[in-house]
């Protein structure tokens, strides 16, 4: 394990020992290289929680780059979080869209599931009979 230090806009930067799970970054796209995107770091520390950091990345003059993390106790919080999260700009984009995570949030869930995190990888399925 090691010492993480992420930075956070607006708050106090976050420091914990811990492994990094899983990433995913949107600077690729569709075969083509975006001028504004975000990277998803996922992190287990020492105790347990999960800790997710979010970059946004911008080459765009006059904007600026910027960052957040957020702890959550366990993959089942991170999870409904995440699909909050989607069902939040959902509703903004005028509902319909049925969508229970980002691409980019998705991708993020199936390198840690990919990883051997078998908790995330069971709330990736839904079983039906």
């Amino acid at each position: 394990m090691d010492q993480v230090t992420l930075t956070r806009d607006g708050k106090r930067d976050l420091r914990f020992v811990g492994d990094m799970l899983a990433e995913a970054g949107g600077k690729w796209r569709n075969g083509r290289e975006q001028t504004r995107w975000t990277e998803l770091t996922l992190y287990r520390t020492a105790a347990g929680k999960l800790v997710l950091h979010r970059q946004y990345r911008t080459l765009w003059q006059g904007e600026e780059n910027g960052s957040s993390a957020e702890v959550y106790a366990d993959a089942k919080s991170l999870v409904e979080a995440l699909r909050k999260d989607m069902a939040d700009l959902d509703d903004e984009l005028g509902g319909g869209r049925g969508c229970e995570f980002g691409s980019l949030d998705k991708e993020l869930l199936e390198d840690a599931a990919r990883r051997g995190n078998e908790q995330i990888a069971a709330m990736l399925v839904q079983e039906i009979e």
